[in-house]
């Protein structure tokens, strides 16, 4: 079970195994998404311009239920937790 995010104006690069502190929630990210414009897990690069846009990518995290409602998490900061 998992629950996959879309992030945009990330700073840093999301690794799988990264601890992440979203919604009050401490998560482990299970998979880093590539991006179908260059292959990476965060892009900087439009894709139908061209033209550099802030850094963006998805990732996996290992979400149990019960989910979040609907648009519940846009706009929400994700931080990366300190290894404990």
């Amino acid at each position: 079970m998992g629950l996959a995010l879309m992030l945009t104006h990330i700073e840093g690069m999301p690794e799988t195994g990264m601890r992440v502190s979203i919604a009050g929630r401490d998560l482990n990210i299970v998979d880093v998404g590539r991006n179908s414009t260059d292959g990476k897990p965060v892009s900087t690069r439009d894709c139908l311009t061209g033209k550099a846009v802030p850094p963006y990518g998805s990732i996996f995290v290992d979400w149990q239920p019960p989910y979040p409602e609907g648009t519940s998490l846009h706009q929400k900061w994700i931080e990366e937790q300190p290894e404990q």
